[in-house]
């Protein structure tokens, strides 16, 4: 079932288990992460990058996306990570997402906010921000302070008492996200603050491994069984976050 990504944000940070996002433009890899939820009873944030180019075209993206989420038995919260720009934020709340973040500049991102946020106001949805030239903590408390957003998503900072300066200075969730996440840095992360933690890369690189392990078979030439090599892959790789998760 679909939900909003600051409800699930909230019982994360309730329940301290973090938000596991699965960050991708594979409407595959997004199923299976989805399966992989289900089968761990827990909810989960697809994240759709409309900042990146797909085979696909976006929307056809998330309507599928939508779809497995509507019949899903776990609470699934649906996002889309969009250009700073008025036009593509609305575009997008007009076609039914419930969540937008804002890629861009803090810069941009202050000066198409509140415009966006009226907007998913009147459509019942959240507008989250992604920040890509925040160095400083001064920097992040003048952008989320005067500009509220729903939840932010930043890339760990090196140093983890940097990182909970950052989650300690705003007042909304924060979603890890931008590199590889070992089970030690997630640990640092959730010690640090931070409400959820992505997956990105990693699913691509576990899906790709998948599929070359099945075609090292020269008999193997059936699209959809290389492909759910694949799968299989991003299901474990979902599934052993998920493990940590309820273990640590």
């Amino acid at each position: 079932m679909l939900a909003l990504p600051s409800l699930e944000l909230a019982r994360a940070q309730r329940h301290k288990k973090p938000l596991l996002s699965c960050r991708t433009n594979s409407l595959q890899i997004a199923a299976a992460a989805l399966q992989a939820a289900t089968v761990e009873r827990a909810p989960i944030l697809i994240t759709l990058d409309a900042t990146l180019p797909t085979t696909l075209p976006h929307i056809a993206l998330l309507s599928g996306i939508l779809e497995l989420g509507r019949d899903a038995k776990v609470q699934v919260a649906v996002e889309v990570v969009v250009p700073t720009s008025r036009e593509a934020a609305s575009w997008w709340i007009d076609h039914g997402v419930l969540a937008v973040t804002l890629h861009g500049t803090a810069d941009a991102i202050k000066r198409t906010l509140k415009h966006v946020q009226l907007e998913a106001l009147a459509h019942g949805a959240e507008v989250g921000i992604e920040p890509t030239d925040i160095t400083t903590l001064r920097a992040m408390e003048a952008l989320v302070g005067k500009h509220d957003a729903n939840y932010i998503r930043l890339a760990p900072r090196e140093k983890l008492s940097e990182m909970h300066e950052y989650c300690k200075a705003v007042e909304v969730p924060v979603i890890a996200g931008g590199m590889h996440i070992s089970a030690k840095k997630s640990r640092d992360l959730i010690t640090a603050g931070c409400v959820g933690l992505t997956l990105s890369t990693e699913l691509n690189e576990a899906f790709t491994a998948g599929i070359r392990t099945a075609l090292r078979s020269r008999s193997e030439c059936d699209p959809s069984r290389y492909l759910g090599y694949g799968a299989t892959a991003v299901r474990e790789l979902v599934k052993a976050h998920y493990a940590y998760f309820h273990t640590s």
